[in-house]
């Protein structure tokens, strides 16, 4: 679970998913392996999964969401990450289990 104060509206921020901090290419979520990389990264994100995405969102340190994609039970795809400032983002995706995940992305 990840909480935080989102200090833009004062509000208390919470999202619950399976929070990973990046240390190596291949990652391991729950009985499902989801690989993001590069990471950290200043174009593109490359997502490889063995479950199909059905979405996905991406959102600043502060909780607004600054990306949504349908994904559309995609296994593969990438996201373009070059015009976001730069720092960290959590990227969250829904998979087509109704289950979510959630991922650090730093953004150089």
């Amino acid at each position: 679970h990840v909480v935080w104060q989102d200090n833009y509206n004062n509000a208390v921020m919470y999202r619950e998913g399976v929070y990973e901090t990046p240390v190596s290419i291949n990652q391991i979520l729950d009985e499902n392996e989801i690989t993001i990389f590069p990471n950290p990264t200043g174009s593109f994100i490359n997502i490889n999964s063995t479950i199909e995405i059905v979405s996905s969102n991406l959102s600043d340190i502060n909780g607004r969401q600054v990306k949504h994609l349908l994904n559309e039970g995609k296994t593969n795809f990438s996201i373009a990450v070059n015009e976001l400032s730069s720092g960290i983002y959590f990227l969250e995706f829904f998979d087509v289990n109704g289950e979510t995940h959630l991922e650090k992305i730093i953004v150089e």
